[in-house]
Formats: structure tokens, sequence, C-alpha cells
């Protein structure tokens, strides 16, 4: 059986993707930092006990990656979902970042997801990179933010890569934003809910073919430029 793979699932749009896919009937493997810390996840797991699987991993800690690989032995992966993202803190001004913050950012936002799709492409069917309009070099009209658009830029890039190396084995690599949205990184002020954002963005996984690849969508299906 093939399972749907969820990455940073323990709040906001990870979190609601692990919900609607169990309510749909997948099976899915849902990924969290701290497994004690996510109560929302454990309440989907004594609700949906046969279909969803918890693993603990840390996208920013080397051992966890590993111990995460091991333990995932044969199983099959219909869609690998990257969700798990750092926004890279406050200060992100011309003047104002951190190497160590940028690095950190860095590794969550793009080296844990190519990480993972090295060690796991061969078992997937489709790779979703959720990704941001922010990275895209074209929509970039005010500037700033240099740590959090430079790594989804970088994802953007890793994504479109994996897309062309992948592709003549038959798996699907897309970049999908997934809007302005009212998570703890979007904000109370932004216009999409959580629920709204991840139907948009299951309709466009579920509507996606090999013709797909490589290409940049945001959650309401149409095309962004790189």
């Amino acid at each position: 059986m093939s399972a749907i793979l969820v990455t940073g699932a323990s709040r906001g749009l990870g979190l609601e993707f692990t919900r609607q896919y169990l309510h749909s009937g997948e099976s899915v493997i849902a990924t969290a930092r701290k497994l004690n810390e996510a109560k929302a996840l454990l309440e989907l797991k004594a609700n949906f006990p046969s279909t969803l699987e918890l693993r603990e991993l840390d996208l920013s800690n080397e051992k966890s990656l590993n111990l995460f690989f091991q333990n995932l032995e044969d199983l099959k992966i219909a869609k690998l979902i990257n969700n798990a993202g750092f926004w890279g803190g406050n200060d992100q001004g011309l003047s104002g970042c951190s190497a160590e913050q940028w690095m950190k950012t860095m590794q969550v936002n793009v080296f844990a997801p190519f990480f993972l799709v090295q060690r796991l492409a061969q078992r997937c069917e489709q790779i979703i990179n959720i990704t941001s309009k922010m990275g895209s070099i074209t929509d970039n009209s005010s500037g700033g933010n240099y740590i959090y658009r430079s790594t989804k830029a970088a994802l953007n890039m890793v994504t479109k890569s994996m897309a062309i190396d992948l592709q003549a084995k038959g798996i699907t690599v897309i970049a999908l934003h997934p809007g302005w949205v009212q998570t703890d990184m979007g904000g109370k002020r932004a216009p999409l809910s959580v629920e709204e954002s991840v139907s948009g963005m299951l309709a466009v996984i579920g509507g996606l073919t090999i013709g797909d690849t490589g290409k940049f969508f945001a959650y309401d299906g149409s095309e962004i430029a790189w």
C-alpha cells in the first residue's frame, strides 16, 4: 500500500493536508519535530488509528533525518508533500540579516527537502515542494525579506532540476504556492483560511500529470512565473 508523506504536520498547512487526506480515505505518514507536543496530530491519530502514522522528524538535525530514513523500510509513497518551512525571523532587511539565521532557514527550506527527495525519490509517484510566490524573482517588486525570499527561490531551482532529473522515471515534481494564509507565519490579516488554501492545493495535486512536471503553481491552479 502506498501512503502520502507530509512533513511539518503538527500545525497549519501540514496539519490540514493530513486532515483532508485522511477524511478522503488516504493513508498518511505525518511528521513533526516534537510529537509529544503535537496535540492536534495525536487527536487525529486517535480518530484514524489505522490510516495515520506519526513519525518524529527534525529537518534541521542530521541524526533525526538518518533515523527517519532507517525506519521507512520499503514503503511506497504516492505523494511526498515537502511542507515544513521556516520564516527566518522578523529582521530580514538589508542591514538586519544574520548568517546563523540564514543558514538555519536554508537548512529547513532547501537542504532538508532536497535530501528527503534524494533518499526517497525512487519510492515516489509525485513530489510537491511547498514554496512561496515570494521566491519568484519575476514577482519581486518590493524587495526585502532576503532570507525567506532567497531560500524559497533556491527551493524553486531545486524543484526545477528535480523535475528534469526524474521525468524519465515518470515522477512528477512541482513547486506549489499556498497563497497568503492565516497561519502562524502568514498572520491573521491573510485573506485565505488554512482550509481554503489546502482544498485548493489538493485540487491542483489531484489533477497533475507528468506533463505538469517542473511547473510552479498557485493554490488556485494558476501558473506562477519563476
